[in-house]
């Protein structure tokens, strides 16, 4: 996956679930300037918002 990502290969990656509710509205706006530069950040939810980000890694899944 860092490969992918050009992230550090050292770092885990940040898997945010439920990133299109209000917290994760909230999270999305902060988290990437508050993160090292290429930290792998990725979101999930059952569909992708409609106020995106060009370049965010989303993961469209509905697990339960």
């Amino acid at each position: 996956m860092e490969a992918e990502s050009g992230g550090d290969p050292t770092a885990p990656a940040i898997l945010v679930l439920g990133a299109a509710g209000r917290i994760g509205g909230l999270l999305r706006r902060d988290w990437p300037t508050l993160l090292p530069a290429g930290s792998d950040l990725r979101w999930q939810a059952r569909r992708r918002p409609d106020d995106y980000a060009a370049g965010e890694a989303w993961h469209i899944l509905a697990p339960l």
